[in-house]
């Protein structure tokens, strides 16, 4: 079986953690890394502060989350070579 021909898979938020690293050094996080027919899948897991902020800036939370969820609309389409829909509701439970 062929392998997806890219180097790493994971989730945006984890790319803005290790891009966000340098400048926020007081941050704190925890991932895990696999590697499967020469792909590396990242899988971020939420640290304790991080549920801590969440907790006690629960609206910001959330409009971070909607956020990072527009973005993904605007990155991503429902078929290899297709334009994003931005135009559609955005709906947070749908993965890609």
């Amino acid at each position: 079986r062929k392998g997806l021909g890219v180097n790493f898979v994971c989730k945006r938020g984890l790319l803005s953690t290790l891009a966000c690293t340098p400048y926020r050094t007081r941050d704190d996080w925890l991932f895990s890394a696999t590697r499967y027919k020469n792909t590396l899948y990242l899988c971020k897991f939420e640290s304790e502060s991080q549920r801590a902020w969440e907790a006690q800036n629960p609206q910001l939370a959330k409009q971070m989350h909607f956020w990072g969820h527009k973005f993904e609309q605007y990155m991503t389409s429902n078929r290899p070579g297709a334009l994003p829909d931005t135009s559609a509701p955005l709906r947070s439970g749908d993965q890609f």
